[in-house]
């Protein structure tokens, strides 16, 4: 792996990147080669010393790339996309909405350094109602 991330180091568009998000604070990366993914990942990481949040179309790439981050010494989570439920909150399992629940206090707490989803994950937000006092 130092192979790959010292070449990628050494490529002058990759500083860009870390030029762009170390003064921007953020910036969005697409067309990274599905086998670089995780070298990239890493390196932007590791170079910038902030949180990076990979963005996957599919579920199955987005938990592909957490396994192989799983055992590494960064700390990575994945934000599962609820389940869409008609039926009454009330009688719905909370598993997933726990799940995720950590996820955002890990963000919020600045444990977390890679966190993988989709598009359709970060974008859901807390789907029951809220209990209005009178």
């Amino acid at each position: 792996m130092n192979l790959f991330l010292n070449a990628l180091r050494q490529e002058k568009e990759y500083s860009g990147i870390v030029q762009t998000a170390e003064k921007n604070r953020s910036c969005l990366v697409s067309g990274v080669v599905k086998g670089l993914r995780s070298v990239f990942t890493e390196a932007l990481c590791r170079d910038t010393g902030r949180c990076v949040v990979a963005v996957f179309a599919d579920e199955k790439e987005a938990l592909e790339l957490y396994e192989q981050f799983s055992s590494s010494e960064l700390s990575c989570a994945y934000l599962p996309a609820r389940e869409p439920f008609f039926g009454d909150a009330e009688a719905s399992g909370h598993d997933l909405e726990s799940s995720r629940l950590r996820v955002f206090t890990g963000l919020a707490a600045g444990d977390i350094q890679i966190l993988f989803a989709t598009a359709e994950a970060l974008s859901q937000q807390k789907g029951y109602p809220l209990i209005r006092l009178y």
